[in-house]
């Protein structure tokens, strides 16, 4: 239902009263008995002039905060298809990622079998490999040392029928290079990489 603007009303309602005035005017050589309920009249319709007045004040308040609501309503809309819109996007780089994440640990399976197949076929290779004279510090000396097994932090050597198992931490550098010492070679990897 469309309710009338304020100023119509308004203008109406002085119409009306405007109208009742010049009634009154007209009518003044009636008995004063007539006057009175002329201006009850007069009065009771400006009351209800003024109560209208007030319901209409009223209605164009409500229709304000309705108008509020459904622009605060809209802007919820937008803000959650904007959300919508950039989980959808996450999602999708989530899965892209997540895809790469299983693509690296396949590689990377493929790459350390590859690896292992490698050094165990390098270590298979050192075994009776003859050192001569090894020094492992301390006054420990070894004559004819032979090389009977390496693993990824030791080597067994074998000394006129006498094995000792050394770590490959306490072997010469050189030593550790030819047997293949995995932590050596990071360890030269992160000195290149600090002085660059």
């Amino acid at each position: 239902m469309k309710f009338p603007r304020t100023s119509e009303r308004f203008s109406f309602g002085l119409q009306v009263l405007s109208a009742l005035t010049v009634s009154c005017l007209l009518c003044s050589c009636f008995d004063k008995e007539k006057e009175t309920t002329l201006a009850a009249e007069v009065q009771e319709k400006q009351e209800t002039f003024e109560s209208l007045k007030r319901d209409l004040t009223g209605k164009n308040e409500e229709v304000r905060k309705i108008s509020e609501e459904i622009s605060e309503l809209k802007s919820a809309t937008r803000n959650l298809q904007r959300l919508q819109k950039q989980e959808l996007e996450v999602t999708k780089e989530y899965n892209d990622l997540k895809k790469y994440e299983e693509e690296v640990k396949a590689t990377s399976e493929i790459l350390e079998s590859s690896l292992q197949a490698w050094r165990n076929a390098s270590r298979s290779s050192m075994v009776g490999l003859q050192l001569g004279a090894l020094d492992l510090g301390g006054g420990k000396v070894l004559g004819n040392a032979v090389v009977m097994e390496v693993t990824d932090t030791s080597v067994r050597l074998s000394n006129q029928g006498t094995e000792t198992v050394v770590d490959l931490a306490d072997l010469p550098n050189e030593l550790r290079e030819r047997l293949g010492d995995e932590s050596l070679v990071a360890q030269k990897i992160q000195i290149e990489q600090s002085q660059k």
